[in-house]
């Protein structure tokens, strides 16, 4: 009955933020099965999360070789070797099945990272995941590799193709003959046809997103990637068919090469691996925005200092840059690169005082700043490491949210997708190799607190 009662209000329980950790670590969601027709040994170690609709949950009792005998390798292993498997039936029909969605949009608002923690929802977001949302990704992520090879072959081939060919003539000294190599008229249009038509698949992708979650699509950052990338692209392929100024042609490039890259990124969090990663990235650009301003300050202060010494002096170094010249002098005595050829044109009574800031500014900039970043990073690090499990979960939940948004009613009743029941197997002791050794290490650590 208490467990009928949660899973009727679980969505609600975790809206609320309410710890639910307790529940989630008893048998009442997670019943493990313990039948002799389940084998507890195996020479096939391969988990295995299926979902069934049952009218009880003790017909599961009934189903194995339905449910999973039939997927094993019936032959026995080079070596042998026979692993210990467990078997778990996720009790929550009403919260899996009644109001499919409302799960994973409370899962990816939520603020309590504990809640990707335990097994219950790990199995539930993996069943989501390889069921229907995993394929999708990988279908448009293998459109956007066309995409990606398509440009790069363009960005290529219209650098090179336009590069300056000088020849220097035999019968005149110091003259050149400079011949602009123009790029084939047809490989540009077919590459650009190719790259703006799975830009069109992935507008119409987005323009179904804002359709469906209307303004809270402005909420996501990936979002203002996606369009940016469509507009730049579109202005790119007008803007090189078209006699302009190359130098914002160059600029619009590398807009298109920017927001290419990030639209990558995006897809490879598809992957474990690329989306710890990503994660981590984001995660240290994060911590690090107090500390970076706080850097810039100081960068600010010894570049008025440094402008004020010199008198505002031209430095060739900086050509088209004079206005921030010693703001960027700063910032390359933060990073360890000096440059003092100007200093003994000071006068005398100022070039003591010239030195003695230069000294204050590779103690503050360099060797503490640069210090101070490393430290913040390495925390930034470890806290990643920490969540690293339940940030990867809350990746998928995100992402399985944007997927069933998608759905027609027709999916939606759609059993295989949302059964009321769902079943694991999985071999024994397996959560080291989920998170690696430091998350290991921290849930051996928590629990031992419990």
């Amino acid at each position: 009955m208490f467990n009928q009662l949660v899973d009727k209000h679980l969505c609600e329980l975790i809206k609320q933020q309410i710890d639910l950790q307790e529940y989630f670590d008893s048998n009442l969601p997670n019943y493990e099965i313990l039948d002799q027709s389940y084998p507890s040994q195996h020479h096939d170690e391969k988990e295995l999360i299926e979902g069934i609709t049952l009218d009880h949950p003790k017909d599961i009792h009934e189903m194995y070789e339905e449910l999973i005998g039939s997927k094993l390798k019936d032959q026995k292993t080079a070596d042998g070797s026979i692993v210990s498997i467990e078997y778990h039936l996720i009790i929550l029909p009403v919260t899996l099945q009644n109001n499919p969605k409302q799960l994973m949009k409370v899962l990816s608002e939520t603020e309590r990272p504990e809640y990707f923690e335990n097994k219950v929802i790990q199995t539930i977001i993996n069943f989501k995941w390889n069921e229907y949302t995993k394929r999708f990704y990988e279908f448009g992520f293998y459109i956007y590799l066309i995409f990606m090879t398509s440009f790069i072959f363009d960005i290529f081939y219209s650098t090179y193709a336009t590069q300056s060919n000088c020849d220097e003539k035999d019968d005149v000294v110091g003259q050149s003959n400079t011949e602009i190599l123009r790029p084939n008229i047809w490989i540009k249009i077919s590459n650009k046809i190719i790259c703006s038509g799975i830009l069109i698949y992935f507008l119409v992708y987005e323009i179904k997103q804002v359709k469906v979650q209307g303004k809270d699509y402005f909420k996501d950052g990936w979002n203002y990637f996606d369009f940016l990338h469509i507009v730049s692209f579109t202005i790119y392929c007008i803007l090189d068919f078209i006699d302009v100024d190359q130098d914002i042609l160059i600029l619009v490039k590398i807009m298109v090469i920017v927001l290419s890259f990030m639209k990558l990124l995006f897809f490879l969090r598809i992957y474990d691996g690329f989306s710890f990663l990503v994660q981590m990235m984001a995660g240290v650009f994060k911590d690090l925005k107090y500390f970076l301003i706080f850097f810039l300050i100081f960068i600010l202060q010894f570049g008025m200092i440094f402008l004020v010494l010199f008198k505002a002096q031209g430095i060739e170094e900086y050509n088209g840059v004079n206005k921030l010249a010693y703001f960027l002098m700063a910032f390359r005595i933060s990073s360890g690169d000096f440059q003092l050829d100007d200093y003994h044109s000071q006068n005398d009574g100022l070039v003591l005082f010239t030195w003695m800031i230069w000294l204050i500014a590779v103690m503050a900039l360099n060797i503490v700043f640069m210090n101070f970043i490393i430290a913040v990073i390495s925390e930034s690090y470890e806290r990643v490491m920490q969540k690293l499990v339940a940030e990867s979960y809350r990746v998928k939940a995100n992402m399985i949210v944007e997927r069933e948004q998608l759905f027609k009613d027709s999916d939606l009743t759609c059993k295989d997708y949302f059964p009321n029941y769902i079943v694991v197997r999985r071999p024994l002791n397996t959560e080291s190799n989920e998170g690696g050794e430091w998350q290991g290490f921290i849930k051996d650590l928590k629990y031992s607190l419990q």
